[in-house]
């Protein structure tokens, strides 16, 4: 994963049978730019906690009477491990439908169609398919019936040269069902990031600082440099990991805020500064959970020298 530029694609070629201007195109394909990028993080929330809660097992070990016991719970903390990931992976989904619609909505809207799907047409059509079912499965089936026809209009205009008549008609179809894909995706994301997530979030920092206490802080015989740079890094990863976490609300929310001024400037034609503000905060946020990320990642405690 990269830092996200406010300003990409420089290089990108208008073409003057565009319906859009040169600075509608540029702010939808930064949007796109950064939606992919967004994509990647939700998940990451739930691998990394993933993570710290395996290490709360593997000190919580070190208190167990012998080997068989030993044994036994890091086997419970490793399929406990393997079913928060596959959690991870479910919770990406509607993320990579979130990719995709970004990916399509670029095309559609620039006038010069340089790279071609005809490669990989077939796989990304039944992806569409398929990503829209099992996403709208997970969402409740809040997703209209209609998403999944509109996606594969989309995916056969895509990588065409379109008149003027056929690509106003194309967008004012597929970016209202985006604004309500997106609209639906991030309500999604942000309930359960201040639900449940939230509390299971504390009660694991409490369970591995209590457990760290007693198990090592509290034995004079394990208490050295290795350890206790081990609790520090421990309080880093939960601070950045809460801190992940809200990143994770706000991006959401500037997410749907950047897509909803698209929406607005397509449909009513309006005037775009070269980058808007929703969508520089959009950019700008995503960057922010970018670095949230890397902090968590290479500051995660590790026993490995225990």
């Amino acid at each position: 994963m990269k830092p996200i530029p406010l300003i990409t694609l420089a290089a990108l070629l208008f073409s003057s049978c565009s319906v859009l201007t040169k600075s509608q195109v540029k702010n939808i394909s930064v949007f796109a730019e950064t939606t992919d990028a967004f994509a990647e993080f939700p998940g990451e929330l739930i691998r990394v906690r993933a993570d710290l809660v395996m290490e709360e097992r593997i000190v919580a070990a070190l208190q167990m009477p012998d080997e068989v016991e030993i044994k036994n719970t890091i086997s419970d903390a490793q399929k406990n491990y393997k079913i928060q990931r596959r959690i991870a992976d479910s919770m990406d989904l509607p993320f990579q439908l979130l990719k995709q619609y970004a990916l399509l909505l670029a095309k559609l809207s620039s006038g010069d169609y340089v790279e071609s799907l005809h490669s990989n047409r077939e796989s990304f059509e039944s992806n569409a398919g398929s990503l829209i079912d099992v996403t709208n499965s997970a969402l409740f089936k809040e997703i209209p019936p209609e998403a999944g026809t509109i996606f594969t209009e989309a995916l056969f205009l895509a990588g065409e040269r379109m008149t003027k008549a056929k690509q106003t008609k194309a967008l004012k179809k597929f970016v209202p069902i985006g604004d309500t894909i997106i609209g639906i995706v991030t309500k999604k994301l942000s309930d359960m990031l201040n639900g449940d997530l939230k509390t299971i979030m504390q009660s694991d920092s409490t369970k591995f600082f209590n457990t760290y206490t007693n198990i090592v802080l509290k034995k004079p015989e394990r208490v050295n440099y290795s350890t206790v740079s081990q609790y520090a890094k421990a309080v880093d990863a939960f601070d950045n990991l809460e801190a992940f976490r809200l990143q994770c609300i706000e991006s959401a929310n500037t997410l749907a805020a950047a897509h909803k001024q698209l929406n607005r400037a397509i449909a009513t034609k309006a005037k775009m500064t070269e980058l808007t503000g929703e969508i520089k905060t959009f950019g700008a946020s995503v960057n922010k959970l970018y670095k949230l990320y890397k902090a968590i990642k290479t500051k995660a405690p590790s026993t490995e020298n225990q």
